[in-house]
């Protein structure tokens, strides 16, 4: 599941992957660093809440951003696989 930063939200893999595809190509940025603001493990279960800081081109200009992100991750078949992800 994706809750988008553009707006709108994704449940399910390929509906989540067009999403990223097409966020892809209206954001123009650069990550700086991830930010971690709290991470609960409960079983084989972890939420984080993070910041993801990035300087974002827009007409030319580039002006840093904060974006909230959480992700939910589980272990699926013996492998950590995200669940959740909102920005």
């Amino acid at each position: 599941m994706i809750f988008g930063g553009l707006g709108g939200y994704e449940k399910g893999w390929p509906d989540v992957g067009e999403r990223l595809r097409w966020a892809a190509t209206k954001v123009e940025a650069r990550l700086l660093r991830v930010e971690n603001l709290s991470t609960v493990i409960i079983g084989d279960t972890r939420i984080t809440a993070d910041l993801e800081h990035m300087v974002r081109r827009l007409d030319g200009r580039e002006f840093e951003r904060a974006l909230r992100v959480t992700h939910g991750i589980r272990i699926e078949d013996g492998a950590w696989r995200i669940f959740l992800q909102a920005r």
